[in-house]
């Protein structure tokens, strides 16, 4: 069988190499483990117990809204957009009682400290989503009340997340995993293993399977753990070699793309920590067409995020393309990427 070679998209079923090492947290934090950073959000809600109004950036995820406004919690932004770079307009409300913060795709951020101490002094909760930032724990909790994250963006299993709060545990009773999201997760994961193996695969079947288990997680994720499987998945990751080679395609991506008249990287490699993606704006309208060329030839790059119907505003919604650097792949495979980008029809 000839092996297929795309680049992107969810993580297969894969065998893990190496010698295992521990994914580390900032100390003094305890961690829940949890079956997503959903389900983190809405712990860290019910454990602070008397949130009325947050303030989030308006450049986020639809799965970091929902969890407040499922609790009845009223939602306002601080502004984050791009202008040659990351800007993060971090104004708080005075009737806000709770923030949510969080750094961009594995680079470093730089973000009002002031202005946090100073909502830190009027009693307000601090809640960090560190998923983007998860292998920089140094970088992530220095001012939070809460840590919560989603491991499945970082790679092969089927659940996790987790939520962590400063010298305590939050002891709550969680319960397991809907036995047929777990099934169809593992079974997409598998058939994707085998289809990228070169086997007779059809390949809408697990992407289906994705898409039906994404669709039941987001109306299900209230209270449940993370199941057992990937707890043991987890502990056999390879973290070391995670972020020792995410950073290598990361800054083999920068210098590529340096001077790149088609899309411009909205941070600089200086900037890198452990990158999920490698995130670039790409020329109004012109996004499109480039995701579908990408596409055609076998590379999955995903956008971050679809706009949330609920009133945030940013550019970078329209502007921003996420280019692939994770530890499935080499230095080739970003040539391919950049060489693909650089092709003009």
């Amino acid at each position: 069988m000839k092996k297929r070679r795309e680049i992107g998209s969810e993580f297969e079923h894969a065998a893990l190499g190496g010698r295992p090492s521990k994914l580390t947290l900032p100390k003094d934090f305890c961690p829940t483990w949890t079956l997503s950073g959903r389900t983190a959000i809405d712990l860290a809600i019910h454990d602070a117990g008397h949130i009325r109004k947050v303030c989030i950036p308006s450049y986020c995820c639809t799965s970091m809204i929902e969890p407040f406004l499922d609790n009845g919690i009223e939602v306002s932004y601080y502004q984050v957009s791009f202008d040659g770079g990351l800007c993060i307009d971090l104004r708080i409300p005075m009737d806000c009682d709770a923030l949510l913060i969080m750094s961009y795709f594995g680079y470093s951020c730089q973000i009002a400290m002031d202005e946090l101490y100073a909502f830190k002094k009027r009693g307000g909760v601090v809640i960090e989503d560190i998923t983007h930032m998860l292998f920089a724990p140094d970088a992530c909790g220095k001012i939070s009340d809460y840590l919560v994250a989603s491991v499945r963006k970082w790679g092969p299993v089927i659940s996790g997340g987790f939520v962590a709060v400063r010298n305590r545990e939050i002891r709550t009773e969680l319960v397991a995993p809907d036995a047929v999201f777990l099934h169809d997760r593992q079974k997409a994961m598998r058939l994707k293993e085998e289809y990228l193996l070169g086997a007779d695969v059809d390949k809408h079947s697990f992407l289906q399977l994705y898409r039906e288990a994404n669709e039941w997680l987001a109306k299900h994720y209230r209270n449940c753990a993370i199941d057992n499987e990937s707890s043991g998945i987890l502990s056999k990751w390879n973290c070391d070699q995670i972020v020792t080679r995410r950073r290598a395609n990361a800054a083999y991506l920068h210098m590529l793309l340096e001077g790149s008249d088609i899309v411009t990287p909205v941070f600089t490699a200086e900037q890198i920590q452990c990158p999920l993606f490698v995130p670039v704006t790409v020329r109004e309208g012109k996004r499109k067409n480039l995701q579908n060329r990408l596409r055609e030839n076998g590379i999955y790059c995903p956008i971050h995020w679809p706009k949330p119907e609920t009133g945030c505003e940013s550019n970078l919604y329209d502007l921003e393309l996420s280019l692939i650097c994770d530890q499935r792949y080499v230095e080739q495979d970003m040539l391919r990427i950049v060489s693909v980008i650089n092709s003009r029809k």
